[in-house]
């Protein structure tokens, strides 16, 4: 005959740890499902193994394309500075730096001589995430990296260019990041052959910049025209011989406007008069009124910077 009476013993001996084990269980599960619907709905892709974008980096064919030679070339055990002569291609640029940052990576710094009105720096997509308040999207580029600027408007109308797309989707394979900020660059490739693309771009953004920003008043001296009758100077010219009135001077320093000195004199959008370049962006780094009649001309400053 069946004894019962001990079966139910054995199952309320059982029942209490049963229980506390599929409490246990369930409370697991239930932090499984909650890590997984706190977790992003993006990943990041594992990266890319650097060596598969080149075994090697060569400084000596970097060099070779820069055109550089021995007296403007000053060489360190991992890299180079090259100090750019003028009428160089690549004269945007003060001084180009290259750093051999790692056996496949290339660290690339440029002090320009012109400075951009506003910074744009460029992420690879892959390599992070990001949350910035300044990110701005321009397909097809955004798909491939983040993109910033304190004044998206400007660049969004410079990145529609076909041929900077086109560079810029070229090196989306060898470039980690690309920092343009007033008079500095900064950059890290995967490639040497990625160092003359990223320095090609950079002179395709001036350029493009510049276009968009032209007409800022740059006159020949040659032509400075009187402030009083309007009648234009000849270079020997001291005295208008219409009215009488002296020749311009410059605003700032009161020196002569010499012909050699044609390409740095401006004049002022606001009351016409002459300056140095020079000097009128000296003064508006530090006030941003004009110095003759008063009206503000910080929003000029940025187109003269170009130029």
């Amino acid at each position: 005959m069946v004894d019962f009476s001990g079966i139910l013993t054995i199952i309320s001996e059982l029942a209490f740890p049963i229980i506390v084990v599929v409490i246990i269980v369930s409370v697991v599960k239930r932090r499984k499902r909650k890590r997984v619907r706190q977790r992003p709905a993006y990943t990041i892709p594992t990266r890319t193994a650097v060596s598969t974008y080149q075994p090697s980096i060569n400084l000596n064919k970097i060099i070779e394309n820069l055109n550089a030679s021995d007296h403007n070339l000053e060489r360190a055990s991992n890299g180079f500075s090259f100090i750019v002569p003028q009428k160089h291609k690549y004269s945007l640029f003060s001084r180009i730096k290259i750093i051999q940052f790692s056996a496949n990576s290339i660290k690339v710094f440029g002090t320009l001589n012109k400075q951009f009105p506003s910074f744009l720096d460029v992420l690879r997509r892959d390599n992070r995430m990001i949350a910035n308040k300044d990110e701005f999207n321009v397909p097809p580029l955004s798909n491939v990296y983040y993109l910033f600027s304190s004044t998206p408007p400007l660049w969004r109308e410079v990145l529609r260019d076909a041929q900077i797309n086109d560079y810029f989707l070229a090196l989306r394979a060898y470039l980690d990041y690309f920092y343009l900020r007033d008079d500095y660059l900064e950059a890290v490739v995967y490639s040497d052959t990625a160092v003359i693309t990223l320095l090609n771009l950079s002179v395709l953004l001036h350029d493009s910049l510049k276009s968009l920003v032209s007409g800022v008043g740059e006159e020949e001296v040659e032509m400075l025209r009187c402030y009083n009758c309007d009648d234009p100077f000849d270079p020997t010219e001291e005295i208008c011989d219409k009215c009488g009135v002296p020749r311009p001077r410059c605003i700032i320093c009161y020196l002569d406007l010499k012909p050699s000195e044609r390409e740095e004199v401006v004049n002022t959008p606001c009351c016409g008069v002459y300056t140095h370049k020079s000097h009128i962006i000296s003064w508006l780094k530090q006030k941003s009124n004009c110095p003759n009649c008063h009206a503000q001309l910080g929003h000029w400053l940025n187109k003269l910077q170009l130029i």
